[in-house]
């Protein structure tokens, strides 16, 4: 059982500790930060106010669970601690449904450049992504006792149905193109691709379709009945087999005055900038596999009716004794993973001044196909007030977590240099710390064509012009 309560740990204190963006709510709305929202809609690369957009660097993690939490404390606080003690933990088991995610990305040298009608998108980013899903809450007080150093009392005759977990750890080249397709009176419609080479680095998936087991004195486990299939990579590797992905974003802008010949960033008739009243948006992000060496890859498909686990027992011995053969099992395609695709719908308005907005946006996580591994991301909706110029920006994202778990976030970006979380409060109140978020990014963005320059009707040259004119006249 010692092995259950190493392994137990590390999970529960990677959830809480290591807790740091699931989706940068506060920087990914910006007008002056395609880079960030391209990756929320394609589309909204498109009339960016930000001419070329350069990522320099930037990166992101968030974990988050119901299980256990840090009791009581700030982030403040336990970053001044050496060490985490498993008494500061507090575990939850009065819930139906437990789950774990996590999402950590980094980024580098990435761009988008938006001119006229078109707009381009290049970038090049890794991501590492988890869940557990689907645990039953009869695990809970067992599997809290076990951390907490006790012998457990309950933890016999237990069933599982569906549970699943996954990882997966990839890199990716992103090629994203956006165009306004229609302009009329004051609307403008927008469409936007992007289309992914994906890397893989690491990943592993399982599913328990069916479980009934006992734990026994002496650590021993009855298993009376288990059916389920386990993938996992034996070492990391980065193969260009890889897989593909897409993302697919429109928008439809109601704009303040008449659209019909602007063009963004044009020197031809838009290098002053118009801004929209509101602005609808829809994307379909991260759809497609991740496929790994088959070679690099240990699959297992089990059917056990009654096996008898020792303490000191080999589990992959154990796995390779009762394995039915891949073909039997319930995954179609094991060493092949569903990116975590999600849905999104994105509402902002202008509110004041083309300065201040407001920001809606719901993230809906779509689950893998039943016969198939792969990670879901984590649900969410958001409110986000902002307040936006050229050189600085400020936005404090309202988010429910699942729908259910409220936070307050705070991002700030200064011309280069952006900085934020979703999880505000937890930082400097203490509160039962379930996980944390912190991002940030360096990047310099260059608002204005070159050749937009001494152009248009309230440039230097033009007004010296019309001063010739009117001394002529008089």
């Amino acid at each position: 059982m010692h092995l259950i309560k190493t392994v137990l740990f590390g999970i529960s204190l990677w959830t809480t500790v290591l807790t740091l963006g699931q989706d940068n709510f506060g920087a990914v709305h910006s007008n002056y930060s395609p880079t960030n929202s391209v990756h929320l809609n394609p589309s909204s690369m498109l009339d960016a106010k930000t001419w070329l957009d350069i990522h320099i660097v930037g990166f992101g993690s968030y974990v988050n669970n119901n299980f256990a939490a840090i009791e009581n404390e700030s982030w403040l606080n336990v970053s001044q601690q050496r060490q985490i003690d498993i008494n500061q933990f507090l575990f939850n088991t009065n819930r139906n449904n437990y789950h774990f995610y996590n999402r950590t990305n980094v980024g580098a040298l990435s761009a988008v450049l938006s001119q006229g009608d078109h707009a381009f998108g290049l970038s090049f980013n890794s991501f590492a992504y988890a869940d557990i899903r689907r645990v039953d809450n009869s695990l809970a007080e067992p599997l809290a006792q076990i951390l907490r150093n006790q012998t457990p009392t309950v933890f016999t005759g237990f069933d599982i149905e569906k549970l699943r977990a996954n990882a997966s750890g990839y890199a990716e080249t992103k090629l994203s193109y956006g165009y306004t397709y229609n302009k009329m009176q004051s609307n403008m419609l927008m469409f936007g691709v992007s289309l992914k080479k994906i890397f893989p680095l690491a990943g592993g998936g399982g599913k328990i379709s069916e479980a009934n087991y006992t734990v026994l004195p002496a650590d021993f486990v009855a298993i009376n009945r288990f059916v389920g299939d386990v993938m996992y990579n034996q070492s990391p590797e980065f193969t260009l087999l890889g897989g593909m992905g897409i993302d697919l974003g429109f928008t439809f802008q109601k704009m303040q005055e008449r659209v019909t010949t602007y063009l963004p960033n044009s020197p031809k008739n838009g290098c002053n900038p118009k801004f929209y009243k509101y602005k609808i948006g829809v994307s379909l992000l991260d759809f497609g596999t991740i496929k790994y060496n088959e070679n690099n890859s240990e699959i297992f498909a089990v059917d056990i009716d009654s096996l008898l686990i020792g303490p000191n027992e080999d589990i992959e011995n154990v796995l390779n004794s009762v394995t039915t053969g891949e073909e039997i099992g319930a995954i179609s395609r094991p060493h092949k993973m569903s990116l975590p695709t999600v849905l999104s719908l994105q509402l902002d308005v202008n509110v004041w001044n083309n300065m201040f907005y407001i920001n809606g946006t719901i993230i809906q996580g779509i689950p893998p196909f039943a016969n198939s591994f792969g990670v879901r991301r984590a649900n969410s909706v958001s409110v986000t007030p902002r307040f936006e110029t050229k050189w600085f920006d400020v936005a404090i994202p309202f988010s429910l977590y699942e729908y259910k778990q409220p936070q307050m976030g705070l991002s700030m970006r200064l011309y280069l240099l952006t900085i934020g979380t979703d999880k505000l409060l937890s930082m400097f109140m203490p509160s039962n710390l379930y996980g944390a978020d912190i991002y940030a990014q360096l990047k310099v963005p260059l608002f204005k064509n070159p050749n937009c320059k001494d152009r248009g009707f309230n440039s230097k040259k033009a007004r010296r012009k019309r001063s010739k004119l009117c001394d002529a006249y008089w």
